[in-house]
Formats: C-alpha cells, structure tokens, sequence
C-alpha cells in the first residue's frame, strides 16, 4: 500500500497539532554538552543580540538588574 505523504500530512496535520497542544509538552534539555568553542560562539551571539536589542528599543533598562522588553 502506498501513501501519499502529502496527503497524509494534510489529513492528520491538524489531529497531531492538537494532541501535541493537549499533551503539554516541552522541549527536553540538551544531553550532550556543548564544547567550549561552541559555548563562546553562543554567548557572542547572545551579547550581540543583547546589544542591538537595546539599541533598536525593543529593550529598556529600568535599573541596572531590571530591564523591560517592549513589543
């Protein structure tokens, strides 16, 4: 018996979605531990996105531990 896979998904899309929301689930941690270049690369990435936040508005800091994320 063949299946269409198209079909398929397009018939169940909506059964999976639903039963994935009622279930509840969330994403599991990391089981591998990342090396330390990878972890460097991370945090860069993290300060950067920190920074142009900031910069664009999007983040303000109400005191130097407090900030607010605006829409």
């Amino acid at each position: 018996m063949k299946i269409n896979f198209d079909t398929y998904m397009k018939k169940y899309r909506n059964k999976f979605r639903k039963l994935r929301l009622s279930l509840n689930l969330e994403r599991l941690p990391r089981r591998r531990p990342r090396d330390p270049e990878e972890e460097l690369v991370v945090m860069i990435m993290a300060n950067r996105r920190w920074k142009r936040e900031l910069a664009e508005g999007k983040l303000v800091e109400i005191s130097p531990k407090k900030y607010t994320i605006l829409g």
